[in-house]
């Protein structure tokens, strides 16, 4: 995957990145983590990145990035107005500015996260653009618009011929009572309801259907659910004209959302070349796409390879998986698992000075990778964060993650303190 690492740094070298939040909530409680991945850009080798604020990092821990991998030589931080990075950048004349004369000097174009209607992309390419030069937004906002909703990317893949699980598109609580009965009666364990990238149920019981308010608007899509082997996404890039894979990696399902990443996959020679074919093949139908691509796939207990999700963005593995192959880590040759933690801590350097913690070495190839923090403007503090557990098997992974949940645990504000700041 050589020529995919290659193709994918050139895309990187052409754009400024700005990867603001979903427009929908992200968590179980619904909440909305507009912030969750405005920093993971910094470790690509970017130019030039927006965030929201590097606060959450704190000083040693972004030394060490710097050492590890050189952050960004610009690092915009424009100045927090709302839950939105685009709005606040919008919002900032003198941050506008700087981004304006980076974008004219080195004539990038703007990389997001999510392009979606309502992130406002179309004031930031005007304010940023000039009669002699004008950036262009990847992934771009109609092929994102239309590949993002899951009614019309269950028809993307059916156009190309590429395996999905059962299912309809159901318009009427009849159709969707009929099909469940149906799932039923053909022995499945339930069925799985999706409307949005931050919006997918399963339903094991139909009385959970009795209940219209908790179901996503008509049309959505209602697929029947599969006892699983596994569940990969595959990572590829779409630049210049080439479609090249770039990574795979395990999903960590919980409760039918992707929670996380692990390697190795484990998956055969035959599985993988099938998963490969099909994503060149999806991003081949998508010709005006350009920029990072993912599917997710499942391999049935009957061993069966179906795609169940198309997500026409950076994942948020996808930053990681770059960033182990830029500090010289291979993928192949060790294990690794990355997950979000909720915890409420001063800013991740708290955990990086601790002496029991142990920081990831890509000479030693073990250790741990902190990154991403979503820090609360309103209480001053970090409220969750990815980690990036390194080592060279499963049981080594799982001592650095205890480890790692004890040092949260021994700094995790307290509540009362917690209620006390918020206050003062």
């Amino acid at each position: 995957m050589t020529s995919g690492l290659e193709l994918l740094g050139d895309f990187i070298q052409s754009c400024l990145f700005i990867h603001d939040g979903i427009d929908g909530p992200s968590t179980d409680a619904g909440d909305f983590l507009w912030n969750e991945y405005c920093s993971h850009p910094i470790v690509l080798g970017a130019d030039v990145c927006v965030v929201d604020t590097l606060n959450g990092y704190g000083t040693p821990c972004l030394n060490h990035l710097d050492e590890m991998v050189g952050l960004p030589n610009t690092i915009i931080q424009p100045k927090y107005q709302q839950h939105s990075l685009v709005g606040n950048l919008l919002g900032d004349s003198q941050a506008l500015l700087q981004l304006k004369q980076e974008v004219h000097c080195r004539e990038l174009n703007v990389s997001s996260f999510y392009s979606s209607n309502s992130m406002n992309y179309d004031s930031l390419l005007q304010k940023l653009s000039a009669p002699h030069y004008r950036p262009r937004l990847f992934p771009p906002q109609e092929i994102f618009t239309k590949a993002n909703n899951k009614v019309l990317a269950r028809s993307l893949f059916e156009q190309a011929k590429i395996p999905i699980p059962e299912g309809i598109i159901c318009h009427s609580p009849k159709e969707l009572h009929d099909f469940f009965r149906y799932c039923q009666r053909t022995g499945s364990k339930g069925v799985v309801l999706k409307k949005f990238h931050w919006d997918t149920r399963f339903i094991k019981s139909e009385t959970e259907l009795n209940f219209p308010y908790s179901l996503p608007a008509f049309p959505f899509v209602v697929e029947r659910a599969y006892e699983e082997q596994s569940s990969t996404a595959i990572h590829t890039i779409s630049w210049k004209g080439r479609i090249e894979p770039l990574f795979e990696g395990n999903q960590l399902i919980h409760n039918w959302r992707n929670l996380g990443t692990s390697l190795p996959t484990k998956l055969t020679c035959k599985v993988q070349e099938e998963m490969l074919e099909y994503s060149h093949t999806l991003t081949r139908a998508l010709p005006h796409f350009q920029g990072v691509l993912n599917i997710d796939y499942i391999l049935t207990d009957t061993g069966e390879v179906m795609a169940v999700d198309l997500n026409p963005r950076f994942g948020s593995s996808t930053y990681l998986l770059y960033f182990l192959q830029r500090v010289g880590i291979a993928l192949d040759s060790v294990h690794l698992r990355y997950r979000p933690i909720q915890a409420n801590v001063t800013d991740l350097s708290t955990l990086f000075t601790d002496k029991r913690f142990e920081a990831l070495d890509h000479k030693k190839r073990r250790g741990i990778l902190l990154i991403g923090p979503t820090f609360d403007f309103d209480k001053g503090l970090v409220t969750s964060f990815f980690y990036l557990l390194v080592g060279a098997n499963v049981e080594e992974l799982d001592w650095l993650e205890h480890g790692l949940k004890q040092l949260v645990a021994r700094h995790q504000i307290p509540e009362e303190r917690l209620i006390s700041k918020i206050a003062v």
